[in-house]
């Protein structure tokens, strides 16, 4: 994988092929989202996919779990993967989005 970085300046995952570059591997090493997250107050909603093969759940609970921020909500996406990218999960992950924003 990072032979192909290296060469091509990218890599490519997931279904939809999505090109990640040298550049986020880099804030990867700098930035950690549950530390920024900590220092946002605003409403948040996290949604989680069970068969999620990327980011681990128990990683994410932990860090939902550790945030102060009284306007937060958890949802977990029984069945699906990273990215919500197959029916019926997307469109439930959609619904869910609007409705948060629409509130």
């Amino acid at each position: 994988m990072f032979e192909r970085l290296s060469e091509q300046g990218f890599i490519r995952v997931g279904s939809r092929r999505f090109k990640i570059g040298k550049r986020l591997f880099e804030e990867m090493k700098i930035y950690s989202p549950c530390q920024e997250l900590k220092k946002y107050k605003n409403p948040l909603l996290i949604v989680h996919g069970s068969n999620d093969s990327k980011v681990s759940y128990k990683d994410t609970l932990d860090c939902f779990n550790a945030l102060s921020n009284s306007s937060k909500r958890f949802e977990l996406i029984e069945g699906s993967e990273h990215g919500f990218h197959e029916e019926p999960y997307e469109s439930k992950v959609v619904d869910m989005i609007v409705k948060f924003f629409s509130n």
